[in-house]
């Protein structure tokens, strides 16, 4: 019983972990959309400036 009982911790734990790491990776991902709208706003303005 106690081994199945830490099974399902493990399982769960290791489902916790792959949630967060997706989380993470999105959030990442979002900041480097952000980001790259950031540097080419910048640049046209830059751009924009040197015209």
């Amino acid at each position: 019983n106690s081994f199945d009982d830490k099974y399902v911790l493990t399982r769960l734990n290791a489902k916790k972990k792959s949630v967060l790491n997706d989380s993470i990776a999105s959030k990442h991902h979002h900041v480097e959309a952000i980001g790259a709208r950031l540097l080419v706003l910048c640049l046209s303005v830059c751009y924009k400036k040197i015209i």
